[in-house]
């Protein structure tokens, strides 16, 4: 297919640009000379991709030749023009200083001189007219105290005006003071100026090292409606120590040029429509602790450059578009405290085979002072929990749930993890009991096993867990009795025990549970009255499950009194004028009514 027209004036339009940007950078240190040279290498790399691609397309050589001969003249032309502009920007360096009344000329202003350390690409965006670089870089100029800034002030100012333009700083929810000459930068607004706006680390009390001078440390604009795309400019803050730009609407991917800021601590972009891959060079921040990129539409693999992350406290890629594997070097951040990779695609490790150690498990042990590890809903443990896991015994919060966890046992070590605050294994498919190592979580406030298929009988050694606040185990295939044991579990909101196969009466004990708020027995094979020890609760807010059982009897009075709702099967062998019948669903009618 030959090359049209438009495509070779896109090149051609392309490779001047560059050429431009070049001789800008030349020119500023008095090489103007390196723009014919560089000129003739683009015309000289160009024939060469003009050529291939003629002979891909299959012109004849006459064809091929008078299309570069028309392409020599152009660069010949446009490289006048360069010579000529750059001679220019000579002239430009002086106009946009101030005078000495203070003002800056009014002739509009293309040059970068005034800005030392500048890339190619950023002097080229300054010269393309209406571009955010561009607009940013005439504001700068026309600065009335231009000529009190130093070169860090200088880049400050140009990078946080660029941002500006290039995130539609008009429409954001507060912009006060921004673009304000009679403002630092440290005085335009951020979001720790607004109270409504919690912040997780705490000691962020201003944008800057100084409120009155133009060294940002800080960029905070979380929840500001920002639109758009994120600049390379940024790069420019070398002092920066944290960017949260989360809960906004940016777009395209995070510039490469970022992995050049070598104070940063803390990078939060969660929660926005960002692209792209993560790149590797981040982790060679060594001052990185906390990288939030969830909730985006970041592709590709984890690097495996992630070992080399020494300072990383917390790594959340939560609701990722990542895909296998994991790099086994994820074990090397051995200062990780904070790991949420949940709800995102399918992941697996790499390495790990039937026939092999699966290394990453081994590599997660050496994460000993991990804290908090959520893999909800990824399907990486298809072959069971590995031992490795248990020896996290750091852990305050593990979350399994949905972690694919197909016909294996939930093991014994469990018991080991006894700093465990919070335990979720909901939706994965357990066979056997539920091991008694589980009572030895003493710590333990929040139990999820709801749709776990666990059998047997809940272990009586749980009522050593008295900080219990949530046990829930619905959806089983749980049998027996129900423990009289769980009676010592008074801190007790939530038990939740439907949907198994438990028989014989509803436990007397479980009137000592005085904080309960939620109580659910529904869909078992518990016979019996209700007992009036129900009635014994502290809350009027409570809810009552019984439905779905071979209870006979009268429901007494004082437990109509104690629960805001109860739902029940009235139906001949039960008796209750607190509530009504049901056939598929219950319904719910407040205490008292009939």
């Amino acid at each position: 297919m030959a090359i049209s027209t438009q495509q070779e004036e896109g090149i051609r339009r392309r490779t001047f640009r560059w050429a431009t940007a070049a001789v800008f950078s030349a020119a500023s240190i008095g090489l103007c000379f390196a723009c014919h040279a560089k000129t003739r290498m683009l015309e000289h790399n160009g024939e060469l991709e003009t050529r291939r691609a003629a002979l891909h397309s299959g012109l004849d050589d006459d064809t091929t030749d008078m299309m570069l001969f028309s392409r020599r003249l152009d660069l010949e032309a446009d490289e006048t023009n360069v010579l000529e502009f750059a001679s220019k920007s000579q002239d430009n360096a002086t106009l946009g200083s101030t005078t000495s009344s203070g003002t800056v000329s009014n002739e509009t202003q293309t040059s970068a001189p005034i800005i030392a350390g500048l890339s190619a690409a950023t002097i080229a965006d300054i010269q393309e007219e209406g571009s955010a670089q561009y607009i940013a870089y005439q504001w700068l100029l026309a600065d009335p105290n231009l000529n009190t800034f130093d070169q860090r002030a200088l880049r400050s100012r140009f990078a946080m005006a660029t941002l500006y333009h290039a995130t539609r700083g008009d429409t954001w929810t507060l912009n006060n003071n921004w673009l304000s000459y009679n403002h630092s930068v440290c005085q335009w607004y951020s979001s720790l100026d607004d109270e409504r706006i919690p912040f997780i680390f705490p000691g962020f009390e201003s944008p800057c090292y100084d409120r009155d001078s133009d060294y940002l440390q800080n960029l905070v604009l979380a929840d500001q409606n920002m639109k758009g795309t994120l600049p390379e400019e940024i790069s420019l803050m070398t002092g920066l120590s944290s960017i949260f730009l989360n809960n906004n609407s940016l777009a395209g991917s995070v510039p490469f040029s970022w992995v050049n800021l070598s104070s940063l601590i803390h990078l939060s972009l969660n929660n926005n429509h960002l692209q792209g891959t993560i790149h590797s060079d981040l982790f060679s921040l060594t001052n990185l602790q906390r990288l939030d990129l969830s909730f985006n539409a970041i592709q590709g693999t984890l690097p495996t450059e992630i070992g080399r992350a020494e300072k990383l406290v917390a790594l959340v890629l939560e609701a990722h578009q990542l895909v296998s594997p994991l790099p086994s070097e994820l074990g090397s951040a051995t200062n990780l405290q904070y790991l949420n990779m949940g709800n995102g695609h399918r992941i697996e490790f790499r390495k790990a085979t039937s026939k092999t150690p699966q290394r990453l498990f081994t590599e997660i042990g050496r994460l000993t002072k991990l804290r908090t590890f959520l893999v909800p809903y990824t399907y990486m443990f298809e072959r069971g929990l590995p031992e490795e896991l248990f020896d996290l015994t750091s852990l305050n919060w593990l979350d399994l749930k949905g972690a694919g966890a197909l016909n294996s046992e939930l093991p014994t070590s469990i018991g080991r993890l006894t700093n465990l605050v919070s335990l979720e294994l909901t939706h994965n498919s357990f066979i056997g009991n539920i091991p008694s190592e589980l009572a030895l979580l003493t710590n333990l406030a929040d139990f999820n096993a709801e749709f776990c298929d666990f059998t047997g009988k809940i272990p009586s050694e749980v009522a050593t867990m008295t900080n219990l606040r949530k046990f829930l185990l619905c959806y089983n295939l749980l049998s027996g009795s129900i423990p009289e044991q769980l009676g010592s579990l008074t801190a007790l909101d939530d038990l939740h025990l439907c949907r198994n196969d438990f028989t014989g009466h509803i436990a007397t004990t479980l009137g000592l549970l005085t904080e309960l708020t939620h109580l659910d027995l529904k869909g078992n094979f518990l016979s019996g009255q209700v007992p009036p020890a129900l009635g014994q609760l502290n809350t009027s807010e409570a809810v009552l499950e019984i439905q779905g059982n071979e209870l006979t009897g009268v429901v007494p009075p004082g437990v109509c009194d104690t629960f805001s709702r109860i739902f029940a099967d009235c139906v001949s062998e039960v008796e209750c004028g607190c509530c009504t019948s049901f056939e598929m669903l219950p319904m719910i009618v407040a205490c008292g009514g009939q």
